[in-house]
């Protein structure tokens, strides 16, 4: 199978095949980059030339960010995860119902509305 590939331009060196793949994945990727400079406090020194020990305060990141963080993880599979678990899930109960319920309900299952009849 031949791999889908995209012409692009790159400033002055001309032409580069680029795989389909790794492009969408570019593109889709929304990522900023931030200098560690711009997070880090400049080093503090004391009367004798020592570093002083720097603590971060907490992070507090708001929701938005929070989603922001989690979506790429989150989204992309999850739909597909469950259509997976439920059925499963799903099947494991009803096998763990008729279990209890063919053994006459002498287990802690006597409490399923499944027993009751």
């Amino acid at each position: 199978m031949r791999a889908c590939s995209l012409a692009v331009t790159v400033g002055s060196a001309g032409i580069q095949q680029v795989r389909f793949g790794d492009f969408q994945r570019e593109v889709v990727l929304r990522q900023r980059t931030i200098s560690y400079n711009e997070l880090t406090p400049r080093p503090v020194t004391d009367a004798d030339g020592q570093a002083v020990p720097y603590k971060p305060g907490r992070l507090k990141p708001q929701r938005a960010e929070i989603v922001r963080l989690l979506a790429p993880y989150v989204s992309v599979r999850f739909w597909t995860q469950v259509r997976a678990v439920v059925p499963l899930a799903a099947y494991l109960t009803l096998f763990q119902l008729s279990w209890c319920c063919a053994r006459g309900c002498r287990t802690n299952w006597s409490s399923s509305p499944a027993c009751w009849g």
